[in-house]
């Protein structure tokens, strides 16, 4: 499963919507947005017969943490310099997925688990294109996409080095110039999500 950023297109999607593509496994769907010179990817993921995950990857950056959860003041440097960061993983913690959370989650293509960045929308009668697509879950996926762009870019202004560590050759070529020009194009204000008005999905 690919990081929410890619600077290529996956010539396996095979499905055309208006303005994505798409493609389906047996476990999740996978969309992809052109915006400027990248893709936007993220994955709806059902839980059972009516349940989505939407998430967006990003493949072991936060390995370091876990590693790290008895380090009071690695903790502390993490949460001082990262609060947006803390708060995903502190949602995740404590299962507050409605809010966005950082989880871990297996890859389905590789097995291996990886970090997600998701929200949840329930009640989705998933044998339904107009439900998986219709408002309320486009809702969800607006959460991710503002969540996940706010939290790169604090990543960048933060401590771009760090940003390389975690990410690797995940997020090659994605640049703070790039994360605003996203943001820009899609609308969001990121000094301010809350009143963002993404509506590409």
């Amino acid at each position: 499963m690919r990081f929410f950023v890619d600077t290529y297109s996956n010539p396996e999607l095979e499905g055309q919507g208006e303005g994505f593509k798409y493609g389906v496994t047996n476990c999740y769907l996978e969309l992809e947005y052109p915006v400027n010179d990248y893709f936007l990817v993220i994955y709806y993921i059902p839980r059972n017969s009516n349940y989505l995950v939407i998430a967006t990857c990003w493949e072991r950056a936060f390995d370091e943490i876990l590693e790290n959860l008895d380090n009071p003041d690695y903790l502390e440097t993490i949460s001082e310099t990262f609060p947006f960061l803390s708060q995903l993983l502190y949602n995740g913690f404590k299962e507050k997925y409605s809010e966005g959370a950082l989880i871990q989650l297996e890859d389905f293509d590789t097995g291996e688990p990886k970090w997600f960045l998701i929200s949840v929308s329930g009640n989705v009668n998933l044998e339904n294109p107009e439900q998986i697509f219709g408002n309320k879950t486009n809702k969800v996926a607006e959460l991710v996409i503002e969540k996940s762009l706010e939290l790169l870019q604090e990543l960048n202004e933060n401590e771009p080095n760090l940003v390389n560590l975690f990410l690797k050759k995940a997020a090659r070529g994605v640049t703070a110039v790039g994360i605003l020009a996203i943001a820009s194009w899609l609308g969001i204000d990121l000094n301010d999500t809350r009143t963002s008005p993404f509506k590409v999905l």
